[in-house]
């Protein structure tokens, strides 16, 4: 078997995984600014101290500490920001149109990441979308993921970013949303992400459930064909 190809792909494996990573390194800048305690490391205080929803997946909160545009697009892709801006509507306040969503398929215009700012949690039989922040990621205790009920969770298993991966109208987008298959940045073999410990991972299809399960406190399974 040759060797090049299995080494091309770990090469592009590890700089996509190093990119995911580079993202998260400013958040101390970020805890700096808003005074709040600096060790915070990860994607964490873009989630803590800002408003969000599972699906948003903005990233203008990091361009002023980051305007490095290439360092929010994977290698694996031929995703681009673009400095295009726009300004919030009634205000004079202005964002960069690219980095307000991650791109819908490899070649499209936009972020090769995905922001997961929530997770659920089970409380009277309702399950509810809880925004990740110091408190709620310290305290968080499964009640949802049938195979761990209860088990308390660490920053270290809560992950807050990982490879765009979305479904989209045309064919543009993946097959199956946050699953790993062949249109995805990395293909069916695995997806990279960062967790609120500040580490990067490369995440193998084989464990992606597992790993997203006890993230998000969820019950996914395997989609069909």
């Amino acid at each position: 078997m040759p060797v090049w190809p299995l080494a091309a792909t770990l090469a592009v494996q590890t700089l996509a995984t190093l990119a995911l990573y580079s993202l998260p390194a400013v958040a101390p800048l970020v805890a700096h600014d808003l005074n709040v305690n600096p060790t915070l490391v990860g994607g964490f205080v873009a989630t803590a101290y800002a408003d969000r929803s599972g699906s948003d997946d903005d990233y203008n909160w990091m361009y002023d500490y980051n305007k490095n545009l290439k360092s929010y697009t994977c290698a694996s892709t031929f995703n681009v920001v673009r400095p295009d801006p726009a300004n919030y509507p009634f205000t004079t306040t202005s964002y960069n149109i690219d980095l307000k969503d991650n791109a819908v398929s490899k070649k499209a215009n936009g972020t090769s990441y995905e922001i997961f700012g929530t997770f659920t949690t089970v409380n009277g039989g309702v399950s509810t979308s809880v925004k990740k922040t110091e408190r709620s990621i310290g305290s968080k205790v499964i009640t949802k993921y049938s195979s761990v009920l209860g088990q308390h969770v660490s920053p270290t298993d809560i992950m807050l970013m990982l490879d765009a991966d979305d479904t989209a109208s045309g064919n543009l987008g993946s097959t199956h949303n946050n699953w790993p298959d062949s249109e995805d940045n990395h293909g069916a073999e695995g997806t990279c992400m960062n967790f609120c410990d500040g580490h990067a991972q490369w995440i193998k299809r084989v464990d992606y459930l597992k790993i997203i399960n006890l993230s998000q406190d969820s019950n996914n399974t395997e989609p069909g064909p």
